[in-house]
């Protein structure tokens, strides 16, 4: 949903519509100019029938419901593809249900293909994915097809190999910085000689959202900077709010404004406190779905040090007054919210925050350790307090 004062984008969570929509997003991270949702590319309903008794010959929206009933499949066995591609027991544990789903959603991308020559050149970004997924979660035939594209004599072909080949050596090696840095070597060469390629662009925007280290985003982003391609230009803009948000992470932050009363506030005042920080509004509908979660955690964990601090980004005071009342008891923390600039708050401008929900932690000396809590935080927030 969208606000149509501040014009910023508020963010779904996880479910068979994100797998069928950005398969690639927070799994693979190719930036949204280089894949076509499921249901936006015919018009079809993405909450379509789990099961199709297609006739004969097949059509494109025949194809069409099959794929999202496999994404439907896809989050009733993963809720969370960034799960899978982090949780080493989770990704043993689910592999050998996701590698046949993941299989199935390759054959229709090539059935759909067949089907209507205008979603060639997108089943084709979308068979890349799977085929670096597939590679990833140890299917030998995925990676044998990576390499068998590596050696084409078709550049184009050849290009799209070697990168999806680098992107599943990435994905083996998260976290580890220098077999991170030595992936990055072979994409900065890779980009000295495709500066026009989109692909290309996108597997390094796939990298900096997947590392977690700053040096190498920052060089990600330097490599991106010298590319030609118009993803390549969409992605250096994206960076560059990113990279402030990620500064943030291990230095001190302190967050102070006027309250929804009028009263000033500062987390100053919570020391020796753990902080979740949601920004979010009460137009944004994901920001509500989350709400219970973090509800939850108020309830499990404020008497243990747990504080809770809501940024809103409402256009007017009236919507966040009147939610805050209805929703008295569910949500007793303090919220943030300058009347004299509604709309997004200049926090989130400071930040560079360009999409909400938004969810920071803050550690008990007072240390920014995550600005994108949201996906965890159940899990971040006990080890948190449990530090001395």
């Amino acid at each position: 949903m969208e606000s149509s004062t501040s014009q910023r984008r508020s963010s779904g969570r996880n479910s068979g519509q994100q797998w069928g929509r950005r398969l690639a997003g927070p799994l693979i991270g190719v930036t949204a100019a280089l894949l076509v949702p499921m249901a936006w590319i015919t018009g079809v309903r993405a909450d379509g029938p789990a099961t199709t008794t297609a006739p004969s010959p097949r059509t494109t929206e025949n194809i069409i419901w099959d794929m999202q009933a496999a994404n439907n499949q896809l989050a009733e066995v993963a809720d969370s593809p960034n799960k899978l591609i982090n949780d080493d027991q989770v990704r043993k544990e689910l592999a050998p249900k996701v590698v046949p789903l993941i299989r199935k959603l390759l054959n229709y991308a090539d059935e759909l293909a067949a089907a209507n020559p205008e979603y060639k050149e997108p089943m084709a970004v979308q068979k890349s994915e799977y085929s670096v997924l597939l590679a990833f979660l140890g299917d030998q035939q995925a990676a044998d097809h990576l390499l068998q594209d590596s050696q084409s004599k078709d550049s184009a072909v050849a290009l799209s190999g070697k990168i999806g080949q680098l992107r599943v050596q990435w994905l083996k090696n998260l976290k580890d910085v220098p077999a991170e840095a030595a992936v990055l070597d072979q994409m900065q060469e890779l980009a000295r000689t495709n500066p026009n390629s989109d692909p290309l662009a996108g597997a390094l925007m796939t990298l900096f959202q997947q590392t977690q280290n700053v040096d190498l985003g920052n060089r990600i982003n330097k490599i991106l900077d010298g590319m030609t391609s118009v993803v390549a230009k969409q992605a250096s803009a994206e960076l560059g709010a990113d990279q402030k948000l990620r500064a943030l992470i291990d230095k001190p932050l302190e967050l102070a404004g006027p309250s929804a009363d009028g009263k000033e506030f500062s987390t100053a005042s919570w020391k020796g406190k753990v902080i979740l920080v949601d920004f979010w509004a009460t137009w944004c509908g994901p920001c509500r779905e989350e709400l219970p979660r973090v509800q939850k955690v108020y309830s499990d964990f404020h008497t243990k040090g747990l504080e809770v601090l809501g940024i809103s980004c409402d256009n007017t005071a009236d919507a966040l007054t009147k939610f805050l009342q209805e929703n008295a008891k569910e949500m007793p923390w303090p919220q943030l919210f300058d009347a004299k600039e509604p709309g997004w708050h200049p926090l989130a401008k400071k930040f560079g925050i360009d999409s909400i929900p938004r969810m920071f932690l803050i550690d008990k000396k007072g240390v920014c350790r995550s600005v994108d809590a949201r996906e965890d935080f159940e899990k971040q927030i006990p080890k948190l307090l449990d530090e001395k």
